[in-house]
């Protein structure tokens, strides 16, 4: 009489420490990727905020008749819409919009909206104009310029051209990211 042995219930040793070492291997290639995906969200974050103000300051310039200006607060933390007021100052009470736009919004932790446009014009608290729309859609500066990012990042660059009206935003270059203090990641 043969006996017939019984399957064992279970996973040996090696079993579980090949399974263990393939878990390990996907992991490395993996995690990169996700970590890398997950820095770079703050930025866009910040990026979609300024284009969202730029779009916003054009078109109420355009549907209230008055320039709207976009600037940047002293730390770098803030941004806004509001109309220009050396031109509100000019108007008188029946020309100026019923409604006006004025949006302030920050911009997520560890980001830095730095102003690159040359003469950029400061206001008495302090905020910094990038760009003033015109009611025409172009706007009364020949070009502004606003560096967005986060330490050890690539920044990137909004780019605004004055005759147009029209932005771009494009990784800023390693001149760009070392004058502005911002650290290039490599």
């Amino acid at each position: 009489m043969t006996r017939h042995r019984q399957p064992r219930a279970g996973y040996t040793i090696l079993e579980l420490l090949v399974v263990i070492v393939i878990i390990l291997i996907v992991g490395g290639i993996v995690a990169p990727s996700l970590l890398g995906l997950w820095g770079n969200n703050r930025t866009k974050a910040a990026l979609d905020t300024v284009t969202a103000r730029l779009a916003e300051a054009r078109g109420a310039a355009i549907a209230h008749g008055v320039p709207y200006r976009v600037c940047v607060s002293p730390d770098g933390q803030q941004i806004r819409t509001c109309p220009d007021e050396s031109d509100l100052a000019a108007q008188s009470e029946s020309e100026r919009p019923a409604n006006p736009i004025d949006v302030t919004n920050t911009v997520p932790p560890g980001v830095t909206l730095t102003p690159m446009t040359v003469g950029g014009t400061a206001s008495p608290d302090g905020w910094v104009t990038i760009i003033t729309f015109l009611p025409d859609g172009t706007c009364r500066e020949d070009a502004g310029e606003l560096l967005v990012g986060e330490e050890n990042e690539t920044p990137q660059v909004v780019r605004v051209r004055g005759l147009t009206g029209v932005w771009t935003v494009n990784p800023a270059t390693a001149t760009e990211g070392t004058i502005m203090g911002m650290g290039m990641s490599p």
